[in-house]
């Protein structure tokens, strides 16, 4: 069977085979291609000779499974499928997987260090190690004891947890689906959203993406939080109200902010609301990019594959 990668999964080939080693060894191929095609008809040889696909989140439209007979399986190598026509996949009776979070550990610690960023003003103190005149360098505040709210607790918003468990904070936390681990290994008090608003020295948002959630961090939510709060989003663009945290943070309610999730694709530009806003420390959404975690992110897409040809496909959402 021909296993291939329709676009950079960003390791090596050579790790790309170490990953693959159990298919490899039961005579399957695994290759990857290390560009991305646009044009349908590039798109339709790319993978026509494939039996199955791996992508990460290029669109691959329905007319590739009417061009693409031989194609019987799709394993994304993310946790969600938008860029995919499940429909058609469905009409063919091709399976579509997805994987659950491989970033938990490359985003906490980016949380975290987004945090520090903005806690210490790094980057007011690089410029003024460089010789500019800046100020603020010389104001920045110790994490120890302070009161840290996480809104959503999965497997990120946990370890972000842990992590300052570690520094000493006081941890607060919302989820509509509290876990005791949390409460025992991180020492994480549950309450209501607007408790942990208004009494969290810094609110880092974790909350995945849906219908229900988007716009969550809304005007009078971010008005609820207490003077002198940093905000921290690594999960999101659209999950918060820019122009509100904006006007916040211009007007010194909120004292920073920490951002690697935006509502518009990266770079945000000159416009965009957090352009000229505060102590902001910004990151281009690499939360996710890590060595570690995309070698993650090949291995659990590759093993949707192993369990499909096994009779037991893990992930199918079509």
């Amino acid at each position: 069977m021909r296993i291939v990668a329709f676009e950079p999964l960003g390791i090596s080939d050579k790790r790309l085979a170490d990953v693959a080693a159990p298919l490899i060894e039961l005579g399957h191929s695994v290759v990857q291609h290390h560009d991305r095609v646009e044009d349908l008809m590039d798109m339709i040889q790319r993978a026509r000779e494939a039996d199955v696909l791996i992508l990460v989140d290029q669109m691959l439209p329905g007319k590739i499974f009417e061009a693409c007979p031989n194609i019987r399986m799709v394993s994304i190598a993310s946790d969600f499928h938008e860029q995919i026509d499940v429909q058609k996949a469905r009409a063919k009776m091709v399976p579509v997987s997805v994987i659950s979070e491989y970033w938990t550990y490359s985003v906490a610690e980016l949380t975290v260090s987004l945090l520090l960023a903005v806690m210490k003003r790094i980057f007011a103190c690089y410029d003024a190690a460089r010789g500019k005149q800046v100020e603020g360098c010389m104001e920045g505040h110790e994490l120890f004891g302070k009161t840290v709210g996480i809104v959503g607790t999965g497997p990120t918003g946990f370890h972000v947890a842990r992590i300052l468990k570690a520094f000493g904070c006081e941890l607060l936390g919302y989820s509509r689906n509290p876990k005791k681990e949390a409460e025992v290994w991180a020492g994480m008090q549950y309450v209501t959203i607007e408790e942990l608003l208004s009494c969290s020295d810094v609110v880092s948002l974790h909350l995945a993406l849906t219908p229900e959630t988007e716009g969550f961090m809304n005007r009078d939510r971010i008005a609820q939080m207490k003077q002198g709060t940093i905000f921290i989003n690594t999960a999101h663009g659209k999950l918060v109200d820019y122009n509100s945290l904006s006007e916040m943070l211009k007007n010194g309610w909120l004292s920073g902010a920490g951002i690697d999730a935006f509502d518009v694709e990266s770079p945000i530009g000159r416009n965009h609301p957090l352009a000229k806003a505060p102590n902001v420390v910004m990151t281009p959404g690499v939360g996710r990019s890590t060595a570690e975690a995309f070698e993650k992110r090949a291995e659990l897409a590759l093993g949707n594959v192993i369990t499909w040809m096994k009779g037991k496909p893990g992930g199918i959402v079509a």
